[in-house]
């Protein structure tokens, strides 16, 4: 989750010596990847996360333009955009770590012969 703050967020090192600022900043941070974990989810229960960080510009921003300007009437297409983009773009791969003998199965059955 810290490296999603820090690498997704464009966390940079800013000289502040104001703790209020930095708390707006953190707070802000988390409530963004709330909403981008959150959305992505409810797109695609089965999305990568990371790829879908990666491109919340493309995806979100236009969600978020439309709630910002109102423009409830386009916010339909908008959704159905971001939809289909990240079905393309941000399935969840195969992980290596995927196979039989590391699985807690695997191991058992390896114990046992």
């Amino acid at each position: 989750l810290f490296k999603e703050l820090k690498s997704h967020t464009n966390w940079q090192r800013f000289a502040t010596a104001q703790k209020a600022i930095v708390d707006g900043l953190v707070w802000a941070s988390l409530l963004a990847v709330i909403i981008r974990r959150s959305t992505a989810l409810q797109i695609m229960p089965s999305v990568s996360l990371f790829k879908a960080a990666k491109n919340v510009d493309v995806w979100l921003l236009p969600i978020f333009e439309c709630i910002c300007h109102r423009a409830w009437s386009e916010i339909t297409e908008k959704l159905d955009w971001a939809i289909c983009y990240i079905t393309r773009n941000a399935p969840k791969s195969q992980q290596r770590k995927s196979k039989e003998d590391i699985t807690l199965d695997g191991i058992y059955v390896r114990l046992n012969t």
